[in-house]
């Protein structure tokens, strides 16, 4: 039997680290990553050469159907953004799923950390800002109104998920980025084998406990070492006493 884990989030909710955690902490996981971003399919390249044949663009499912069947791993799993698929298309691959993670992070840090990475690439045409690479004193303009246009795009992306998740009653666990990254390696992957243990045989979740991850790109928890025009940033937040939810999620 062939078990399904889909990663849903956000770029910047620390899917990365997840996905590579997965597949290095879990022999029987084949780990892919972005199996259905737009541009480029990001899939375990031990697989990539016999699923060439076929659109992912054209019908995802089938594809997802096809890398799950030909998978020697027991457990697979991917992740899913909200810019790679229509909803109905997203609907169908959770109906399919035999467990969900869902990425949470604090919509600020969030929103910083993507204005980083695109305002980076756009400099450094040749770097790649997504992964291993130190961010802690590159600093952003915050704009209020790119802001709150993205946040309500994030809550209601994760709204409509979450709400279908229940409805159709699947197995589910929320990670918080700030939570999770507090723990050690070893109490990460045992939390991680405790939550897929309520929906895959422990037996195939064996810890490897030596693996290598990707390090924390942003050090630093003060925004003043984040935001180019901090005053207005904190003036935002102090002024309107309701929008201190934002600071949540």
């Amino acid at each position: 039997m062939k078990y399904l884990i889909t990663i849903l989030g956000y770029a910047r909710t620390g899917t990365n680290y997840l996905s590579g955690f997965l597949g290095s902490t879990f022999s029987n996981i084949n780990s892919n990553y972005e199996l259905f971003n737009r541009k480029e399919c990001y899939m375990n390249k031990k697989y990539l050469s016999m699923l060439n044949q076929y659109d992912l663009t054209e019908n995802p499912i089938l594809f997802l159907e096809k890398l799950i069947d030909i998978s020697e791993e027991p457990i697979i799993s991917h992740k899913i953004f909200p810019e790679h698929l229509a909803l109905n298309d997203v609907f169908q691959i959770i109906d399919t799923s035999d467990y969900l993670i869902i990425m949470k992070r604090n919509f600020i840090d969030v929103y910083i950390s993507k204005k980083r990475a695109m305002t980076m690439m756009n400099e450094h045409s040749n770097s790649n800002p997504w992964i291993n690479i130190d961010t802690t004193h590159y600093k952003i303009e915050f704009n209020k109104d790119e802001f709150e246009n993205q946040k309500k795009i994030y809550d209601d992306w994760y709204g409509t998920l979450l709400n279908y998740i229940i409805k159709k009653n699947k197995k589910y666990y929320f990670i918080d980025y700030d939570s999770f990254h507090s723990l050690n390696l070893l109490d990460k992957q045992c939390l991680i084998k405790e939550e897929l243990g309520k929906a895959i045989p422990l037996e195939l979740l064996t810890i490897n406990p030596d693996i290598e991850t990707l390090n924390k790109q942003d050090k630093s928890s003060d925004y003043k070492t984040k935001i180019i025009n901090y005053e207005e940033f904190i003036n935002y937040i102090d002024l309107k006493p309701r929008r201190h939810s934002l600071l949540i999620y």
